[in-house]
């Protein structure tokens, strides 16, 4: 909640900014505050990753995604400004950069939505291979080696599927009262 309620707030505020600013101002401004928000609360609240739960760093990079994305489709002529001198060249370079620029300054909001499905597919794909290691690592430290004076134990693993430990041997007695 920590990083979605002011995030909300900002998002049902932007109406009202936009009586007072421009369109691009408001969104500039909204998806900066997001964006600085999500990288920042942790700064301001630091126990906020104390919760067993995954939907903080869920909540975190969707913000961080989508604001991130927003920022950047609605300001990309801004960042493509010291590219002009290429872009206003007569060569077959200055050619192909207009072409390569052409279609996603045309067509700002499939380039954002692009951007953003590849975004939130490598934030999954980051997710899973943390939760990967971190059970994998819980695993592995989950089960040691049994103490010598246990008598027998069966353990499994992914290189011997079952294994008695301590190896059963044709030399092994049979414990006092069991039966033969």
């Amino acid at each position: 909640m920590t990083y979605l309620l002011p995030a909300l707030a900002l998002a049902f505020a932007a109406p009202a900014l936009l009586r007072v600013l421009p369109r691009h101002t408001v969104t500039t401004l909204v998806a900066g505050a997001v964006l600085a928000w999500t990288l920042l609360a942790p700064a301001v609240r630091p126990r906020i990753f104390d919760t067993p739960s995954m939907s903080v760093y869920v909540v975190q990079g969707a913000l961080a995604a989508f604001s991130a994305v927003v920022l950047v489709s609605d300001n990309q002529r801004t960042l493509l400004r010291p590219l002009r001198r290429v872009l206003e060249r007569p060569t077959e370079s200055g050619l192909a950069a207009r072409l390569a620029v052409a279609y996603p300054l045309a067509k700002r909001f499939r380039t954002g939505a692009t951007l953003v499905m590849y975004t939130l597919i490598m934030f999954v794909l980051v997710l899973l291979t943390e939760i990967s290691g971190i059970l994998r690592t819980g695993v592995d430290g989950s089960s040691p080696t049994p103490p010598p004076d246990t008598p027998c134990a069966w353990t499994t693993t992914r290189r011997s599927p079952a294994t008695a430990w301590p190896p059963i041997s044709a030399t092994a007695r049979p414990r006092p009262g069991s039966p033969p």
